[in-house]
């Protein structure tokens, strides 16, 4: 989230407290699928490991909602 990748126009530091809330709505919406579909979804996520990326973005609350983090 946010980091801006190879277009440094797309992006923001805005993006990195949303990341925490996105896990949060996927997981609610794939709680309700699991509901539906009878099976176990899971939520996982890479993420970059940079000192400046861990530093930013708000992981230790996305990390709740999510049953894999993979860092790349």
């Amino acid at each position: 989230p946010g980091g801006r990748g190879a277009n440094s126009n797309l992006g923001s530091q805005a993006d990195f407290e949303g990341y925490a809330d996105l896990m949060r709505d996927l997981r609610t919406m794939l709680d309700q699928l699991e509901t539906q579909l009878g099976n176990e979804l899971e939520l996982t996520s890479a993420i970059g490991t940079s000192p400046a990326m861990v530093a930013s973005a708000n992981y230790a609350r996305a990390h709740q909602y999510m049953d894999y983090i993979f860092a790349m």
